[in-house]
């Protein structure tokens, strides 16, 4: 009961007068003592069974006032957390050291991620088929095009440049039509339109990169991405709505319990409360915690 207070976001000196209230006096030493002993019963057990579809995303947690990443990895299905991992590096190389063993342990076919880069090569390197959230492609499309409109009206004013605002304007429009619907014809579009903006040179040394010259860019990496925003209709049967939601959810949840604290004081209790908290706002209890308790006592 301790460990679930705890676990519902209660400071240990909160639960041990709770349950002093109730007639089971307890310190918060106590309290604090069962917590971490069912967080590490709980990373002791790990789930079992075939998942097709795998989601991974990362968040950040204070540790004695120094920032930690952590990665979260779920079934892309069920939304079922399957483990998390503190991330020292965030290159291509770390996130395939990080993921493979998900992917060789539970059968995986499909990465879901948000549009970091490092998991595009992960995914490569692992043989896995890739979605990218759609949810941040189109937040970052809008905020992209808007700076870019931005920037073109600002060149426009100032100088007479190659760039047309109000053709730009146009074509932005319609990439954000087409970020929205996801036709298959929406790969062509995009190479044609990026073909147009060819003429669009990089910058100089110490320049800053013209509108046109972003536009080029943005629909180059668009164009690229396209088989990597369709996955999820081109595969049906896998059942994925084509954003991350599951893996933000995951990390969710253990946020409830973040928010009442100041930061942790070690890597050890970050990941034991992390562990309780996954277990206790799962949706699904596959593991027994009281005989895990148990059992970790008794090894």
């Amino acid at each position: 009961m301790a460990a679930l207070m705890y676990g519902l976001g209660l400071s240990c000196s909160a639960a041990s007068h709770l349950l002093g209230a109730l007639g089971a006096e307890i310190s918060k030493m106590s309290v604090w003592r069962d917590a971490q002993e069912a967080g590490e019963a709980l990373r002791r057990s790990r789930p079992a069974g075939r998942v097709r579809v795998m989601g991974a995303d990362e968040t950040v947690y204070k540790v004695k006032g120094r920032e930690v990443v952590v990665g979260f990895v779920v079934d892309g299905a069920s939304g079922r957390t399957l483990g998390f991992e503190v991330l020292f590096e965030g290159d291509g190389h770390s996130f395939r050291k990080w993921l493979e063993p998900y992917v060789k342990g539970f059968g995986v076919e499909v990465l879901v991620s948000d549009d970091n880069d490092s998991y595009g090569v992960a995914a490569a390197e692992l043989g896995l088929e890739h979605q990218v959230c759609l949810a941040h492609v189109r937040k970052y499309v809008a905020k992209r095009s808007k700076a870019i409109l931005e920037q073109a009206e600002r060149e426009d004013r100032e100088a007479d440049h190659h760039e047309r605002p109000a053709e730009l304007e146009e074509d932005l429009l319609r990439v954000g039509q087409l970020v929205e619907d996801l036709g298959e014809a929406g790969e062509a579009e995009l190479g044609r339109m990026h073909r147009r903006y060819l003429w669009a040179q990089p910058p100089k040394a110490r320049e800053r990169a013209s509108a046109a010259y972003r536009m080029r860019m943005l629909t180059l990496e668009l164009w690229n991405k396209w088989g990597k925003l369709l996955l999820h209709r081109r595969r049906p049967g896998l059942e994925m709505d084509g954003t991350n939601n599951a893996s933000e959810r995951a990390i969710g949840k253990s946020k409830v319990r973040y928010k009442t604290m100041r930061g942790y004081k070690s890597e050890e209790g970050m990941s034991n409360a992390i562990a309780l908290t996954q277990w206790l706002y799962g949706a699904e209890d596959e593991h027994n915690l009281a005989k895990e308790m148990v059992a970790a006592a008794a090894a």
